[in-house]
């Protein structure tokens, strides 16, 4: 689409075609790969309403078993995808981080983490955390 856009731009005078959808695409890719890693759904008032709560309402029964079923859930996946949730949400690492803390490629990470999600969500919705 955006070559299309831009066809009345190709200058057939400084190069080929191919070179000139190559540049393109490179700056497409750059764009995208240099956009900023970040939650895609944030709520400013949930966040808000999670981290007011008073420590007594996270000691509750509920809180501890969900808290609790999403462990076991973690602890249920395969060993490589636990680990690539545990550095994710445990520690807050992002998906390049991780790639190079498991010498794994960004987009393999990526692909492994959607993998894991599906995985404890099924886990999560067998033991009734998630409807």
């Amino acid at each position: 689409m955006r070559a299309f856009k831009s066809l009345a731009n190709f200058d057939a005078a400084r190069g080929r075609v191919r070179y000139w959808l190559g540049a393109i695409s490179r700056n497409i890719a750059r764009k995208y790969w240099a956009r900023p890693e970040g939650p895609v759904d944030f709520d400013p008032a949930l966040a808000e309403e999670m981290f007011s709560a008073p420590a007594e309402a996270l000691e509750s029964p509920e809180v501890r078993e969900e808290i609790q079923a999403v462990s076991d859930c973690v602890e249920a996946l395969p060993t490589e995808l636990a680990r690539i949730v545990r550095l994710r949400y445990m520690a807050s690492g992002t998906t390049r981080g991780i790639g190079t803390a498991t010498d794994t490629p960004e987009a393999t990470v990526r692909l492994r983490l959607s993998e894991a999600l599906g995985l404890l969500e099924r886990c999560l919705k067998s033991k009734g955390v998630l409807a």
